[in-house]
């Protein structure tokens, strides 16, 4: 086909600055700041999943009867797959009211390779 161009998108990775649990158990899921452009595009992926500029943070629309652990990984697909993005662990992730047994779910989910 002539004037046909392929786009590859680039994937970034970026770290996650911090999870928590509201006072909902909504999860909020906070990248690392200054990585945030375009991030308020989330809404498109039609997953539930919604960019919050407040705070920084990733959270599903309705918590509805996906666990926390699945939200997560709704959250890191949608991001991906709408915004080329890598949402990734890192050491230095803080946890916030998150207790052990669904942040050992999440984690299990993922690797914690650098970003």
């Amino acid at each position: 086909m002539r004037g046909v161009r392929r786009v590859t998108r680039v994937m970034r990775s970026i770290p996650i600055a911090s999870i928590e649990l509201d006072g909902s158990d909504r999860l909020l899921v906070r990248p690392l700041r200054g990585s945030d452009e375009g991030f308020e595009y989330i809404y498109r992926s039609a997953t539930g999943v919604r960019w919050r500029a407040e705070d920084g943070t990733f959270y599903p629309e309705e918590v509805g009867d996906l666990s926390s652990a699945s939200w997560f990984a709704e959250i890191v697909a949608a991001a991906r797959a709408e915004l080329g993005v890598d949402l990734r662990l890192s050491p230095d992730t803080t946890w916030v009211t998150v207790p052990d047994r669904i942040r050992h779910e999440i984690e299990s989910l993922v690797s914690h390779e650098p970003v």
